[in-house]
């Protein structure tokens, strides 16, 4: 049994940054959730309907989620 680590065989192991993957991924959901958001809203809008209390959370979710992305 080894109990040191293993840097018997010299090897580097480089840092991969995830920033543009991650960012590319956020930014996609954020597309999603505005598309269905405004899809919503406007169906609601058009239809006479009103919007209900979940309408509210919904968008008030995504101004949180809209402050979360400006990073």
């Amino acid at each position: 049994m080894n109990i040191y680590p293993r840097d018997a065989d010299g090897a580097v192991h480089d840092y991969i940054n995830p920033t543009v993957q991650l960012n590319v991924g956020l930014w996609t959901l954020f597309a999603g959730a505005t598309g269905f958001l405004a899809l919503r809203i406007w169906v609601k809008t058009t239809r006479r309907r009103g919007l209900w209390y979940d309408d509210h959370i919904l968008l008030l979710s995504w101004v949180s989620l809209f402050s979360t992305c400006q990073s």
